[in-house]
């Protein structure tokens, strides 16, 4: 048997403890052929590997920790510890990396012409400090941009990385959009 939340993240092999873990939750698995797990990541435990703690960017940063209750063998067994330095936990580094290459997409926003804010929401978590205003353009029409607005300038409300970002565009930029 198997229990997801016997699996967790960490950056290094030698993180005793929680600090700078991440513990899956709700995540999904299927058993390939006995030898092999393959762990379908929740969109919820997906963002908080790619949350500001920074497992899993790179190989070198990935490692998988099992506690006992993860995973049984045909014997009802535990997996066994194999690392003496992570006292009840087993570390290994993953065989395969597959780096996140997929942009994010934005799925909605909310224009507020009274407050001066603009939220956009994203299908992923996003780094907030990214978000350049000035590429972005507000247009009457998905199909032409006759009447489109390029913002020119913004101040940041959300400084936090995650799937919103909400900016307060400049009092010109909302007096062009009023006036087409």
């Amino acid at each position: 048997s198997i229990s997801i939340t016997g699996l967790a993240f960490a950056s290094d092999s030698t993180t005793i403890g929680w600090s700078n873990v991440v513990g899956l939750t709700n995540s999904t698995h299927s058993i390939n052929n006995g030898l092999q797990v393959q762990i379908n990541l929740s969109s919820y435990d997906l963002d908080a590997l790619k949350s500001p703690l920074y497992l899993c960017k790179s190989l070198v940063n990935c490692y998988a920790r099992l506690n006992s209750s993860f995973i049984q063998d045909m014997s009802g067994n535990p997996v066994q510890q194999v690392a003496s330095t992570s006292t009840n936990f087993v570390f290994n580094y993953p065989a395969a990396y597959f780096p996140d290459n997929t942009p994010p997409v934005i799925t909605a926003f909310d224009l507020d012409l009274n407050s001066y804010l603009i939220t956009f929401m994203f299908n992923e978590l996003v780094r907030a400090n990214s978000f350049k205003p000035t590429t972005a353009t507000i247009q009457s029409s998905p199909y032409s941009n006759a009447t489109a607005v390029t913002l020119t300038g913004s101040n940041f409300i959300s400084v936090q990385d995650g799937t919103t970002v909400t900016v307060q565009i400049v009092v010109s930029d909302v007096q062009l959009v009023l006036s087409k």
